[in-house]
């Protein structure tokens, strides 16, 4: 067998494992790249969309939500276990303690100088 046979086999095997858990709580899968190792999933909740981004390789989560008061916003994980990964799918607002958010930079010449 050929690594890339190998690989091509984890990979469907772990799709099929995140559709699962995915379905469990009400997602859909909307995208699959297995060159990027990428799974997408979908969901509406209270009318608004949210996306969840999975690098299945690297257990790296990326949530697209509206934030009540920030607006769209983007959280992502690292390291994400199957337990933890399991509660995001239940509610992706869960705090795990492994997220970070990337704020929008603005050009210099937006900022208000405080001289």
């Amino acid at each position: 067998m050929k690594l890339k046979d190998f690989s091509d086999q984890y990979a469907m095997m772990r799709i099929a494992e995140l559709n699962v858990m995915a379905n469990m709580y009400g997602w859909r899968n909307i995208n699959v790249n297995i060159e990027s190792r990428l799974v997408s999933y979908a969901k509406m909740v209270d009318f608004k969309p949210i996306r969840m981004d999975i690098y299945y390789t690297t257990m790296t989560i990326t949530v697209s939500l509206e934030h009540p008061k920030k607006g769209k916003t983007q959280l992502h994980r690292r390291n994400v276990t199957d337990e933890e990964l399991e509660k995001l799918f239940q509610n992706p607002r869960t705090h795990t303690g492994k997220g970070y958010y990337k704020k929008k930079q603005y050009p210099v010449s937006n900022r208000k100088d405080k001289t």
